[in-house]
């Protein structure tokens, strides 16, 4: 929880690598982490491709993401890309 309003701080600063640490720290970490929650990430990482396209953090962590929420196309193909 810490972890996502300090990302949120980040963001509205448009400190994106700091926001994305935090997220990657939500993803890794052995919380159980809602739907709601994977969905933020899912578009905050949506949010960093569209500023800076090979952002290979952003495309990894996407899917990473994707795939904890079972979205196993979706993961596969930015895995492949990163």
């Amino acid at each position: 929880m810490k972890q996502m309003c300090r990302g949120e701080t980040y963001q509205k600063l448009k400190k994106y690598e700091e926001r994305l640490k935090d997220l990657d720290k939500i993803i890794n970490s052995e919380m159980n982490v809602t739907n709601c929650y994977m969905d933020e990430l899912t578009l905050h990482f949506n949010n960093m491709l569209n500023n800076e396209l090979n952002n290979t953090y952003a495309l990894r962590s996407r899917g990473e993401t994707y795939r904890l929420k079972g979205k196993y196309n979706e993961a596969l193909d930015d895995l492949i890309n990163y």
